[in-house]
């Protein structure tokens, strides 16, 4: 059914553009604000999409605006998000200040603890009808029992770089 299935986090980045340093006691006019849906899953699950790509989403999301803008990008873009368990909290985001001058950047972020995913919440179902059996994950320690648990043929798993020496060994 899906040719990647995607198992981790997504986000949503404000991002203002400002003429110089942060530095203390310091006022910047905001020269632009943008909205950016993304985070590693969910972009890469959206790259594999518009490469034509059958590609599903599994994780949680919040339950306020930016989570539905962030499924709505998704799906736009061809990522079933059926598979999302809605979380009462405010969804995985960041504010990112960028300094116009040198393109300096300056991160503050916020996860609420409700939007933990643990490894029984992954439909094994959706594992199984995956057909090329990529899966790709954020997270070391999960993506690790999720490869663990998951051993069929042909299954392979992309991560996060801190977790794929280690789950080489995992590999089908």
């Amino acid at each position: 059914m899906w040719d990647v299935i995607g198992i981790g986090e997504s986000s949503v980045d404000e991002v203002y553009r400002v003429p110089g340093a942060l530095g203390p006691n310091v006022k910047l006019r905001v020269s632009s604000r943008h909205i950016r849906y993304g985070g590693q899953v969910a972009t890469t699950l959206a790259t594999c999409a518009s490469l034509g790509l059958r590609a599903a989403f599994v994780g949680t999301a919040g339950d306020d605006d930016h989570a539905y803008g962030l499924c709505q990008a998704l799906e736009t873009r061809g990522v079933d998000t059926t598979r999302l368990i809605r979380r009462s909290a405010r969804h995985r985001r960041a504010i990112v200040l960028v300094n116009e001058q040198t393109g300096d950047r300056t991160v503050l972020w916020e996860r609420d603890a409700q939007l933990s995913l643990n490894p029984d919440e992954v439909p094994r179902d959706i594992i199984e009808h995956g057909q090329s059996g990529y899966l790709v994950h954020d997270t070391t320690q999960m993506a690790l029992q999720i490869v663990a648990h998951y051993r069929w043929p042909n299954r392979r798993a992309a991560m996060h770089s801190a977790a794929r020496q280690r789950a080489s060994e995992y590999s089908a």
